[in-house]
């Protein structure tokens, strides 16, 4: 009886190692702050909608990525995202432009009447994180409005860093607070852009 039960479990070990079992548990990680107050602004006089976001190709993926060097990347598989990359990256940004702008994002909801629409297409160039160093990101974002021409697009750039722990939660973290502030920037652009006003806030 006992070779049996020894002969199973041995078996079954096998079948675990050739299907790539892992006592590890994976880890899943959002971009996604709890819900904030909404801030005390009175509501635009136009609409805003935040299009996907396009994240750069070495780090959309489904597991956490981290730079080792100036020239290599390690893929963190037992770390993952709670959503696609580039669309934990939107849903942030959309929320919390919307709290700053004190309107949400037109994207399921229908346009009202009337009132102009401004669109923000953005781009994320670099979302590094060097563990025990820096967590840095550059983005670059275009704002057109839906009945103005080609010429009448404004393009803004920002880059921010901040130290970044060894800890994965403590990296998040510090990208979230980096989003924050690409955030702040993208909303005030979006202020002055609706205003007929030059600058990238």
């Amino acid at each position: 009886m006992m070779n049996t039960i020894t002969l199973r479990a041995a078996g079954l070990g096998i079948l675990c190692l050739m299907a790539g079992c892992t006592s590890t548990p994976l880890r899943y990680y959002t971009l996604q702050p709890p819900p904030a107050s909404p801030l005390v602004v009175a509501p635009p006089a136009y609409q805003f909608q935040l299009l996907p976001v396009t994240v750069p190709a070495a780090v959309d993926r489904e597991e956490r990525v981290v730079r080792q060097d100036l020239s290599s990347l390690a893929v963190l598989e037992g770390e993952r995202w709670a959503a696609p990359l580039g669309e934990e990256v939107r849903a942030m940004l959309a929320a919390d432009v919307a709290r700053r702008l004190g309107t949400p994002n037109l994207d399921a909801l229908p346009r009202g009447a009337g009132q102009p629409l401004v669109r923000a297409r953005l781009v994320l160039q670099r979302f590094d994180v060097w563990p025990g160093g820096q967590a840095a990101i550059e983005a670059g974002w275009t704002l057109s409005r839906a009945d103005a021409s080609e010429q009448a697009k404004q393009q803004c750039t920002a880059e921010f860093s901040r130290a970044a722990p060894l800890d994965g939660e403590g990296q998040v973290a510090a990208l979230q607070t980096l989003l924050a502030q690409l955030s702040a920037r993208l909303a005030a652009s979006v202020q002055a852009y609706a205003a007929g006003q030059a600058g990238c806030g």
